[in-house]
Formats: structure tokens, C-alpha cells, sequence
């Protein structure tokens, strides 16, 4: 955090207020400790209704609304919204009763009772009510009330009490409520109440209904249904249900076991290798090929 306790001791002393004209066009020029509008820069404390030409705060930046269009500026310290705020980027602590609109990135910790959107990335923490989403990846500690989203990476833990998803890779820890997954590759471990799954899976899938990729190289846990599309699963699944509709380098475990290719062990009430012959193509409680 770049928020100098000396700076908050000062502005917690200033007892007058300089507003400038909101107008001016040197967006460059930071100046008073304490200032109410639309000013470009302040060192110490800034108030404004909405930001529209925000240039760079040092201290803390308090909006009631979100920045009219793009946002703009960078804010190093404290970001507050009553109810919402944004800016360009944010370097420290952003805290909103609503939410927050960031069209670049944050570094730092974020709160929001609402949702945060970013356009960029977010290192750190990010905390939502409702959502967190960033466009470009998310890195650190983010957890939402519905919804976690990266539009690229995603490293860390991420948390929704509906779903945590990314677009690009994952390495770390997801968690969702319904469904936790990517479209990219989960290095790491991915836990969801209803779904989880990925392409490419280097790690752990937990699900409370099915889980499945198209090349895993880990374990995938489910009650009901793991899958296996086109590719291979080298480790080993557990469910009612182990559909391998490729390799299986490992074992399964199930009521009913299928493995287009087996160099491995099924257990369970019946079970079917593809590549087996004869009667030991399917057998009950015990098939193998290795």
C-alpha cells in the first residue's frame, strides 16, 4: 500500500478545502491537501461526485459515482466509493458500498459490496458481494458472492458462492458454489458444488455431480459422472460413472467403468476395456490391462 501515514496525519488536520476549476487542462499539476471537485491531482484528500478528468491522487480519492466514461487517472492509496468509484488504475485500498468500475489494473486490496469490474488485471485481493471480473487476468486472493471471472490468467485462490471461471490458465485454487473451470489449463485443484473441469488438467477435480477434461493428468473426484473427451486420463477417477472416451493410464473406481483404451485397473460392478478381448472385454469387479 502507498498510502503515507504522514500524508493522512496532515489531511486529518486541514481544516479548509481548495477547490480548483474544473475546467483547467493542466492535468499534470497535483497541488492542494485537501480538495473538493473535479480537480486533476491532489496530494492528501480529494472529494468529488464523479471523476471525469482525474489525473493522480496520492492519498484518497472519495466519489459517489462512477467515472463518467473510461476511467481515468491513477489513484495511490485509499479509493472510496459512497456508493461506487473507479479510476484507470488503483495502487492500495479501494473500499465501495457498491462497486467499482477500473478500466486498467489494481494492485493491491479491493471491497466491494457489490461488484468490481476491471478491464485490465488485479494483483492482490479482491473481494465482491456479488462478482469480481477482470478482462485481462486475475493474480492473489479473489472471492465474490456469485461470481469470480478472468478473461486471461488466473493465479492464486479464487472463490464464488456461484462459479469461479477463467478464460486463460489457472494455477492455484478454485472454489464454486455450482461450477469452477477454465478454458485454458488448471494447474492446481478445482472444487465446485455442481461442475468442474477443463481441458487440460495438471492437478485435483472435486465435484458434487461430474467432473471432466480432455487430457488430465491428476485425480478427478465426482459422485455421479467423470468424463475423458478424446484424450487421456493418467492418475485416476472416482464416481458412479467413469466415462473414458480415450486412454486411461491409471485406475478408476465406480459402479460402471468404461475406458475406450485401458493400461490400467477399473474396479467396480462392471467394467469395460475397450482394448481388452473377449470375455475380458467386460467383466465385473476387476477388469485390467496393463
Amino acid at each position: 500500500m502507498r498510502v503515507s501515514l504522514a500524508v493522512l496525519a496532515v489531511v486529518g488536520c486541514v481544516a479548509s478545502a481548495n477547490a480548483q476549476d474544473s475546467t483547467r487542462t493542466d492535468t499534470t499539476r497535483i497541488g492542494s491537501v485537501v480538495s473538493i471537485g473535479n480537480t486533476a491531482g491532489v496530494n492528501g484528500l480529494r472529494l468529488n461526485f464523479r471523476d471525469s478528468r482525474l489525473y493522480r491522487v496520492n492519498g484518497v480519492n472519495l466519489t459517489v459515482w462512477l467515472p463518467d466514461g473510461a476511467g481515468r487517472g491513477t489513484i495511490n492509496g485509499l479509493a472510496i466509493g459512497l456508493p461506487a468509484t473507479g479510476a484507470r488504475t488503483i495502487n492500495g485500498l479501494g473500499i465501495a458500498v457498491g462497486g467499482f468500475a477500473v478500466s486498467r489494473d489494481v494492485n493491491g486490496l479491493l471491497v466491494a459490496g457489490l461488484a468490481s469490474g476491471i478491464g485490465g488485471s488485479a494483483t492482490g485481493i479482491a473481494v465482491g458481494g456479488l462478482g469480481v471480473a477482470a478482462r485481462e487476468g486475475l493474480a492473489g486472493l479473489n472471492v465474490a458472492g456469485l461470481v469470480v471471472a478472468s478473461g486471461g490468467r488466473l493465479d492464486g485462490i479464487a472463490a464464488a458462492g456461484l462459479a469461479a471461471v477463467a478464460v486463460g490458465d489457472v494455477k492455484g485454487l478454485l472454489v464454486g458454489g455450482l461450477a469452477a473451470g477454465t478454458s485454458g489449463t488448471i494447474h492446481g485443484v478445482a472444487i465446485a458444488g455442481g461442475a468442474a473441469g477443463a481441458p487440460l488438467v495438471r492437478g485435483l477435480l472435486v465435484a458434487g455431480l461430474a467432473a471432466g477434461g480432455q487430457d488430465v493428468n491428476g485425480v478427478m473426484i465426482a459422485p455421479l459422472y467423470t468424463r475423458i473427451v478424446g484424450g487421456q486420463l493418467t492418475g485416476g477417477s472416482i464416481g458412479a460413472v467413469n466415462d473414458v472416451r480415450g486412454e486411461l493410464h491409471g485406475v478408476s473406481i465406480g459402479i460402471f467403468n468404461y475406458a475406450r483404451s485401458l493400461h490400467g485397473v477399473q474396479l467396480g460392478l462392471l467394467n469395460l476395456a475397450g482394448n481388452n478381448h473377449g470375455l475380458a472385454r467386460l467383466l465385473p469387479l476387476l477388469n485390467l490391462h496393463l
